[in-house]
């Protein structure tokens, strides 16, 4: 009802919005996101949630514009580049997923976002035939970080993944 007496009610549409995309309306909160954008154009929030509509709608074209503008306009922001990679990783484009991935990465550095990047990263390179080279990769990172942090549960997949943690250790912590 908002919207309907402030239809340049910022806050109204953004929320309008994230409420369909929880309920699956793509096209409804692509529009709502539209309306937020058109009055702030480099809403990163907004930005972030189109792209996840049209993701979701299976517009990864769109979806792929939205993240690379929030680049643009925000060049370190590791979550872009980041959900980009997705989009490129749904796409089968090993080459671009990894890329986004590594920067992504890179930008959060020392952060748990950092951590499951890095397993996005060994993931992919395993699933190209890299495994032994992405194992190497992935024990030397989280040996690295393993010191500068109490192991969080990305580094704990980590230590799985690399043959550092048993799988019954591995399953003792998830419960």
């Amino acid at each position: 009802k908002v919207l309907a007496f402030q239809p340049d009610n910022v806050a109204a549409s953004a929320e309008r919005g994230a409420l369909r995309i929880a309920a699956g309306a793509w096209d409804g909160a692509i529009t709502d996101f539209n309306q937020v954008l058109a009055l702030r154009p480099a809403d990163l929030n907004a930005l972030h949630r189109r792209a996840l509509a049209k993701k979701l709608k299976g517009d990864f074209a769109g979806a792929l514009a939205d993240w690379s503008k929030a680049i643009e306009l925000s060049p370190r922001a590791g979550w872009a580049y980041r959900s980009r990679a997705f989009v490129h990783y749904d796409q089968h484009d090993a080459v671009k997923a990894l890329a986004d991935f590594r920067q992504a990465a890179t930008l959060d550095a020392g952060t748990t976002a950092a951590d499951y990047s890095q397993i996005r990263i060994w993931l992919r390179r395993a699933r190209q035939g890299e495994t032994e080279a992405a194992t190497t990769e992935l024990r030397e990172y989280t040996a690295k970080r393993l010191t500068d942090t109490p192991a969080a549960w990305q580094l704990q997949i980590a230590q799985f993944l690399v043959g550092e943690v048993s799988e019954a250790a591995f399953l003792a912590m998830a419960t």
